[in-house]
């Protein structure tokens, strides 16, 4: 069998790789999280690139993990017909909503990407 992705990363050994290789865990990895929290300074805070969220119910969220230049989040509801509210991080905001406490909606079963450019 040939080497995965995961595998060939190992490779890196040297302070800078050790970064590249950090920033490339953690798009590839992917958490299953539960949804709670019912604003942003109570909600779960996320903290890979693929997020899989449980237990959404309309009125628990997520938090977004703090933006930084070229980064992707994905979230994905997995609780179908109810929605999830996914918050920016702490005096960030997510496209022209308020920030910090202006909540996303990501409806049920389905995803969203967050680009920070």
């Amino acid at each position: 069998m040939g080497m995965g992705v995961v595998s060939k990363l190992s490779i890196a050994s040297s302070p800078v790789h050790q970064d590249v290789k950090k920033l490339l865990f953690k798009q590839i990895d992917v958490d299953t999280v539960a949804a709670a929290g019912s604003s942003d300074t109570d909600s779960v805070l996320l903290s890979a690139g693929k997020n899989m969220v449980t237990a959404a119910d309309g009125i628990v969220g997520v938090k977004l993990p703090v933006a930084a230049d070229s980064m992707s989040v994905m979230v994905v509801n997995t609780v179908a017909g109810e929605d999830l509210l996914v918050y920016p991080n702490t005096s960030e905001q997510i496209n022209s909503l308020t920030a910090t406490t202006g909540a996303f909606t990501v409806p049920g079963g389905t995803e969203k990407t967050f680009y920070c450019d």
